[in-house]
């Protein structure tokens, strides 16, 4: 996932009804797990900019986060659903990020290749479809989130390949039931 020069005023002209994050998310062409990245959560009967860190810990977990040690960066669409660690954020807490990009990495024999990939046209961002969850841990406090994934069959950089929403439908993603 990539942030290159995105800022909130933008994604809150191309979004209609979107409050933005107080910040704009910090400058990064590879973003890694556990980074603060940027959300787009539905807040009453509005869109708020809000930050999560990457990586969803279940609502329900009250240890530290040194103690959770599941790889919970991205849920697979066909089994999230009933994954204990991704139920109620499936639920009730849906959410998008917006990214200018993301890397898809080609393992050979000899090396790992990385290719970017963004968006052809001219929207600012691609809208990874994703959930979330608010915690409050003895050493993190605020919410994390986690990348839905889809199975796609032949796909030349591996098996599975970050969900997308269309701009237009952005209104709908972070309410519970889209």
């Amino acid at each position: 996932m990539s942030h290159a020069g995105i800022t909130c005023a933008e994604l809150a002209g191309w979004m209609d009804g979107l409050r933005p994050a107080a910040a704009d998310p910090d400058l990064r062409y590879n973003v890694p797990p556990t980074a603060m990245i940027p959300i787009i959560r539905r807040d009453g009967d509005a869109l708020a900019g809000d930050f999560a860190r990457w990586g969803l810990i279940p609502h329900g977990h009250r240890k530290s986060l040194a103690e959770w040690n599941a790889n919970t960066i991205n849920a697979r669409s066909e089994s999230f659903a009933s994954a204990a660690s991704y139920r109620n954020a499936h639920r009730r807490a849906r959410c998008v990020v917006a990214a200018s990009g993301y890397f898809e990495w080609q393992t050979t024999v000899a090396s790992k290749q990385p290719y970017d990939i963004h968006f052809a046209g001219n929207a600012p961002a691609l809208l990874f479809t994703e959930l979330w969850s608010a915690v409050t841990l003895p050493d993190y406090e605020g919410p994390t989130c986690t990348a839905l994934t889809i199975l796609i069959y032949g796909f030349p950089l591996g098996w599975h390949a970050p969900c997308f929403i269309r701009a237009t439908a952005h209104t709908q993603a972070g309410s519970p039931r889209p």
